[in-house]
């Protein structure tokens, strides 16, 4: 049995039409959407902009407050917390700074000093 490929015609070349829609933006159609977007957002009432803002600081604290508790709870007591932990809790709360009191401990062992 005999097979045969079948050949496809070649792809017409694209006009200059469809790559000139996939030119990037300017700096200014940026700035004109920005600021149209900017004076919809004036345009709601106080009520709304308040509603929005206080929502926006509770989800805010919130997941701050789920970083906290997520890495208290896997924590072992009278330990301290490993990268794994503190990677499980960033999903609470993705911060790009991270505190240096709650650091992994090192690998060397630490010596005691003397006086």
């Amino acid at each position: 049995m005999s097979y045969r490929l079948r050949r496809y015609p070649p792809a017409p070349p694209a006009s200059q039409d469809a790559q000139k829609n996939l030119e990037r933006p300017s700096a200014q159609d940026i700035y004109e959407q920005v600021a149209n977007n900017a004076r919809q957002e004036l345009g709601r009432s106080s009520i709304s902009l308040a509603i929005s803002g206080l929502a926006g600081g509770i989800f805010m604290g919130l997941s701050a407050l789920g970083n906290a508790i997520a890495i208290a709870l896997l924590t072992t007591p009278g330990t301290v917390p490993t990268h794994t932990i503190f990677f499980v809790g960033k999903m609470f709360y993705p911060s790009a700074s991270s505190s240096s009191s709650l650091a992994a401990p090192s690998s060397s062992p630490k010596t005691p000093s003397t006086p």
